[in-house]
């Protein structure tokens, strides 16, 4: 293995989103992945017939052998949505383990096709992390997943591609007397990133009142309880708070207290995007080119 050190070539899978530094370090005690500033290793790109894949890194080259592009297809692929009830916690690092979302993920839990219960259950449940935060009393959109280069890709906030959005519908009390010139000084005051939380002023969100009482919230960052806090700037109280989207992923008609399968392609509909987040799966999933007999 030429890696130029076990180190460097961790930090190199990391932060070019192929692998996390954890599944990095398995990858290289195993073997499976070699790196080069100098030799030419393969084409770039493209997944060989031995299933390796190579991709051009810092002037060089790294070809990720068969069994870590496989475990990090798999990795991808155990990915889920819940939609969290009320009162369930989403981190199990908080005081109380009663009420942890994860342990909602059972058999009888699952949606299946057609909205039909399943028996089946995430065979490595214990090996899920969550992506992001959901207040104890907020429902809605919660991901889990194997892989550790998706959960950094969904927390980064913008540091490895475009500011990933998060779709709440926020039910308010407060502005059921307020004139409807009111109602869009308020919404114009979420719009313009002119409110301010822990010392700094926020993002811009995309923010509309879908009918009086009723807030459609769009955030490209995540502050603790921001949207609860940025009501409260305004004189209005969350009643109930729910997220129906993270990225390309919807909640739909997801039960509460359900969870199904999820796929890269619901969270990052453009290819392209795929590409520049999970550049290792997006290469391995890719459909072969139809073999082509040689012409006589």
């Amino acid at each position: 293995m030429a890696s130029g050190g076990g180190r460097r070539l961790q930090q190199l899978l990391a932060q070019n989103n192929i692998a996390s530094k954890r599944e990095a370090e398995r990858y290289i005690r195993e073997g499976w992945v070699q790196f080069s500033e100098y030799a030419d290793l393969g084409p770039v790109g493209r997944k060989a017939r031995d299933g390796s894949v190579v991709i051009a890194v810092n002037g060089g080259q790294i070809r990720v052998e068969s069994p870590a592009v496989q475990d990090q297809v798999m990795r991808m692929r155990s990915t889920f949505v819940l939609n969290k009830p009320y009162s369930f916690l989403s981190h199990e690092a908080e005081k109380s383990r009663s009420r942890i979302a994860k342990t909602i993920l059972t058999p009888c839990n699952r949606m299946g096709m057609m909205g039909k219960a399943s028996t089946q259950r995430p065979a490595t449940v214990r090996d899920l992390h969550v992506t992001g935060r959901l207040d104890s009393d907020s429902t809605g959109v919660l991901i889990f997943t194997r892989s550790g280069v998706l959960s950094t890709a969904l927390l980064s906030n913008g540091e490895v591609t475009a500011p990933l959005q998060k779709e709440y519908l926020v039910r308010v009390s407060g502005a059921e007397d307020l004139s409807p010139r009111r109602l869009d000084t308020i919404v114009n005051r979420f719009r313009d990133g002119s409110l301010e939380l822990d010392g700094s002023n926020l993002q811009p969100a995309r923010v509309k009142w879908l009918h009086p009482g009723l807030l459609q919230f769009v955030l490209t960052e995540g502050k603790f309880r921001q949207i609860r806090r940025m009501c409260d700037l305004m004189n209005l109280t969350v009643v109930n708070l729910k997220r129906v989207r993270v990225a390309g992923l919807k909640l739909g008609r997801l039960p509460v207290g359900k969870w199904r399968p999820a796929s890269i392609e619901e969270l990052f509909p453009n290819e392209a995007e795929r590409q520049a987040l999970l550049p290792l799966a997006t290469l391995a999933i890719r459909p072969r080119e139809p073999h082509r007999k040689p012409q006589r």
